[in-house]
C-alpha cells in the first residue's frame, strides 16, 4: 500500500479542471446542435438522411447538460471529501 499526498491546491485545481472541461463540452454540444438543427430546417428536409439527422439531433439533445451535472456532482463530492479531511485533520492535530 502506498500513501497518496495531495495538497489542497492540487485538489481544488483538479476540481476546477473537471468543471471547466464539462462546461466547455456542454457549450460545444449546444453549438453543434444549433448547426445540426439549422441543417435539418434548411437543408435536409426529407429522405433517409433527414430522418437520420433528426434521430441524431434527438439523441444529442438527451446529452445536453449531462457533463455539467456530472461536474456539479463531482464538485459536491469533492467539497464533502475536503470537509471530511479538514475535520479529520482538526481531530488529529
Amino acid at each position: 500500500m502506498h500513501d497518496v499526498i495531495v495538497t489542497d491546491e492540487e485538489f481544488l485545481a483538479s476540481r476546477e479542471a473537471v468543471e471547466t472541461a464539462a462546461y466547455g463540452i456542454d457549450r460545444m454540444l449546444r453549438r453543434y446542435l444549433s448547426v445540426m438543427k439549422f441543417a435539418a430546417r434548411h437543408g435536409l428536409r426529407s429522405g433517409a438522411a433527414a430522418g437520420a439527422l433528426e434521430e441524431f439531433i434527438a439523441s444529442a439533445e438527451k446529452l445536453q447538460n449531462v457533463c455539467s451535472r456530472i461536474a456539479q456532482h463531482h464538485s459536491e463530492v469533492s467539497r464533502s471529501f475536503a470537509a471530511a479531511v479538514d475535520n479529520a485533520d482538526e481531530y488529529l492535530y
